[in-house]
């Protein structure tokens, strides 16, 4: 793929931009979330990732690094690791950041991590990953292992050993639809976003916080609700 080389403010390294969000649609236990590998070059600690993964943004809506929070977790872990994180990285030896932490290393290794939303992650999942505590004391998180002998498993946040090659983002299922007329973020696109974009123009209440200027043209108007109609009747993007 063509990378393009770009620098972020948030993290102490040269960033490059990968491919297009791939979308899990179909399959048992499909998300309609559309996840994306960032490659960067250089240290690079999961805070830093964090607050990358969360400048990122894909139709308007804001990314953040994945959580895997479907109704089947492993499988969600397995599709990203296959159709996302591995594609194109051959035999590097590299680890990719998740949304998940432990903020120490004591106890039972498989409990007591947490998911970048605050929830809880499931055994069912932590007991798929490697976990070890190789680099010591210190607050850790999970990430994709490419060329180590097994897939998933923790490694210190502050990336004490220079081995991280990036991380993965997730955007909601709605991020996923054409200009993101989505609005409402149900996950279908029809009337029920035309309602609720009528209603924020009307000046309602907005608690998904949208871009009510759907057409782009500096104005929120009729305008805007014609171009949503248009596109959802299978028209193109204003």
């Amino acid at each position: 793929m063509k990378s393009v080389i770009v620098s972020v403010g948030v993290v102490a390294c040269a960033q490059i931009v990968a491919a297009t969000p791939v979308q899990w649609a179909t399959g048992a236990g499909a998300t309609n979330k559309l996840y994306e590998r960032i490659d960067t070059q250089g240290h690079l600690t999961w805070q830093q990732a964090n607050a990358a993964a969360a400048s990122h943004t894909f139709n308007g809506f804001h990314g953040r690094l994945v959580i895997f929070n479907g109704s089947n977790p492993v499988a969600e872990q397995a599709w990203v690791r296959d159709n996302v994180v591995h594609p194109g990285l051959g035999g590097n030896q590299t680890i990719y950041w998740t949304g998940a932490t432990r903020p120490n290393n004591s106890g039972d290794r498989t409990m007591n991590w947490v998911w970048e939303d605050g929830s809880a992650v499931p055994t069912s999942v932590t007991t798929t990953w490697n976990i070890d505590w190789n680099e010591g004391a210190g607050a850790y998180a999970e990430g994709f292992h490419n060329n180590y002998g097994f897939d998933f498993g923790d490694y210190r946040q502050d990336d004490p050993a220079n081995r991280m090659g990036g991380y993965i983002i997730e955007y909601p299922p709605a991020a996923g639809s054409p200009c993101g007329s989505d609005i409402n973020r149900d996950g279908v696109v029809d009337q029920g976003d035309v309602d609720y974009l009528v209603n924020v123009i009307a000046g309602g209440q907005d608690p998904l916080g949208i871009d009510a200027d759907f057409n782009q043209d500096g104005v929120a108007d009729q305008g805007d609700v014609d171009a949503l109609i248009n596109v959802i009747a299978g028209g193109d993007c204003p």
